[in-house]
C-alpha cells in the first residue's frame, strides 16, 4: 500500500532534472506479503508472510532432501516407462546419438532445490507455508461440501513462487490438479485484486507492522461474502470486454450493476467451472 509516494517517469532528457527522479522510500512505512484465497462459496485462509529465519533455512534444507529422496524414485518409475515406450515405438532401431541419462534428467527436471536467498518469497515458501498448509485444505473442503464431482480449477497469478516448475509439479503430482493457464500482465482478469483494493481502502495508515497485519486480519475477517461473489461474477464482464478489445486492458471499467444479497446467483458460464482463487499483495 504505497500512500504518499510519487511515482515519475522521465526521459533520457530528463535524467539530471532532480524533479523527474523516484523519490527514495523512507523508513516511516510498514511493509509485509499477503497471500489469501476465495470461492464463490467460502472465504479462504489469509496468511501473511514473516522473513525467513536462518534456523527456518536449515530445516528448509533437510526437508527438501527429504523431498527428493522420496520423488526420485517415483519419478524414475514414470522416466523408465517413457523410454520404454520411446523403445517401443522405433521398433528396434538404434538411437542416434547420446543416450539419455536418467540422473541427468533428475538434476534437471526433477530435483528440487532452492537457489535464492533473498528476502521474498520463493517457491519452497509458497508451497511449504501456503499451498501444504493453507490452500490445499481449502480446495479439499471446497471439493468436499460444494463440488458435486464438478472438476475444480485453480487461478492463481503470475508470481514467480506460483510459476516454478517445482510447484507446478507439486499439483500435478501431489494434489491431483490443474492451475489454469494465467496470461502475463493481467490483474484485471484476477477477481481477488477487487478484493485488495477493498481490503485497503480500510485500512488506516500506520507505520507499525504488527499493528498493520492485525488491521489485515481484521479486514480480512470483516469481508463480506456477497463482495467475493460479485467480484467473481464480474469476471465474465471484464472477459467479454478484453475479448472485444482483443486483448488489451485499456477498456472502461465500469463495474456492472451492483448484484444484492437476495439476486446474487453464479451465473451458468461460471457456476460449472466453480473457481478457486488464489493471490498476492504486497503491502507497504
Amino acid at each position: 500500500m504505497n500512500r504518499g509516494h510519487c511515482r515519475c517517469t522521465r526521459t533520457a532528457e530528463e535524467r539530471d532534472i532532480d524533479e523527474a527522479f523516484l523519490p527514495k522510500q523512507g523508513n516511516d512505512y510498514a511493509e509485509f506479503q499477503a497471500w489469501a484465497s476465495i470461492n464463490w462459496h467460502e472465504k479462504g485462509p489469509l496468511v501473511i508472510h514473516n522473513k525467513e529465519t536462518d534456523a527456518e533455512r536449515k530445516i528448509s534444507l533437510k526437508l527438501l532432501e527429504a523431498e527428493n529422496k522420496g520423488n526420485k524414485e517415483m519419478y524414475r518409475k514414470e522416466w523408465e516407462a517413457r523410454q520404454s515406450l520411446i523403445d517401443v515405438w522405433r521398433d528396434g532401431r538404434a538411437r542416434r546419438g547420446k543416450l539419455p541419462s536418467w540422473e541427468v534428467y533428475w538434476n534437471k527436471e526433477f530435483k528440487l532445490e532452492r537457489k535464492s536467498e533473498g528476502e521474498g518469497v520463493d517457491w519452497f515458501l509458497h508451497q511449504f507455508r501456503v499451498l501444504r498448509p493453507h490452500f490445499v485444505p481449502f480446495i479439499r473442503r471446497i471439493q468436499a461440501k460444494y463440488a458435486h464431482g464438478r472438476e475444480l480449477h485453480i487461478v492463481e497469478d503470475g508470481a514467480a513462487a506460483h510459476r516454478a516448475k517445482a510447484n507446478y509439479l507439486f499439483w500435478v503430482h501431489v494434489v491431483h490438479l490443474f492451475r489454469e493457464e494465467w496470461p502475463p500482465h493481467s490483474p484485471d482478469l484476477n477477481p481477488i485484486e477487487k478484493i485488495w483494493s477493498w481490503i485497503k481502502q480500510r485500512i488506516p495508515f500506520t507505520n507499525n507492522r504488527d499493528t498493520l497485519i492485525k488491521y489485515w486480519h481484521q479486514a480480512w475477517n470483516d469481508l463480506p461474502q456477497e463482495v467475493i461473489q460479485h467480484c467473481i461474477e464480474r469476471m465474465e464482464w471484464v472477459v467479454k470486454k478484453v475479448i472485444a478489445m482483443q486483448g488489451d486492458d485499456k477498456y472502461d471499467e465500469q463495474r456492472p450493476k451492483k448484484i444484492s444479497e437476495k439476486t446474487c446467483k453464479l451465473p451458468p458460464s461460471l457456476r460449472h467451472r466453480n473457481p478457486c482463487v488464489a493471490g498476492i499483495a504486497q503491502v507497504r
